[in-house]
């Protein structure tokens, strides 16, 4: 009597398919989460930014709108501030420099600069403004 061959058919996956799909979806989803990281830390820094350039802005608008331009350098000069909001460690410091010159042609301005720097920014913020005297 002939032996007769006996086929069986394959209904699942072996285990090295397994495996290579798993191995597959383990680095989509590391890249994944890795790009999610990534997009927290840049948003939260633009954050930062965002507040830090507010604070010095406001700043700049206060020394603007200051009524007497003979006292900005005493009023603003070298005055500093720490903590804005949930900011505790952000500091704003103002520098005011008067510029005056007598001999033609004259010149009286006022240079005003705010420079925000916080722990988590890797560079300060620094805005500047001239005020050109009444």
């Amino acid at each position: 009597m002939a032996a007769r061959a006996v086929v069986r058919s394959r209904g699942g996956f072996t285990v090295v398919e397994v495996m290579v799909a798993l191995v597959v979806l383990v680095v989509i989803a590391v890249s994944l989460t890795e790009f999610s990281m990534d997009s927290l830390r840049t948003g939260s820094r633009a954050q930062v930014r965002t507040v830090a350039t507010t604070v010095a802005k406001e700043q700049l608008e206060r020394v603007r709108a200051h009524p007497d331009y003979t006292t900005l350098v005493s009023t603003y000069h070298n005055q500093a501030s720490t903590g804005f909001g949930e900011y505790p460690q952000m500091t704003r410091t103002t520098r005011v420099t008067r510029t005056t010159v007598t001999t033609a042609p004259r010149a009286d301005y006022t240079t005003v600069t705010v420079r925000v720097t916080e722990p988590s920014m890797s560079q300060p913020v620094n805005l500047t403004i001239v005020v050109a005297a009444p």
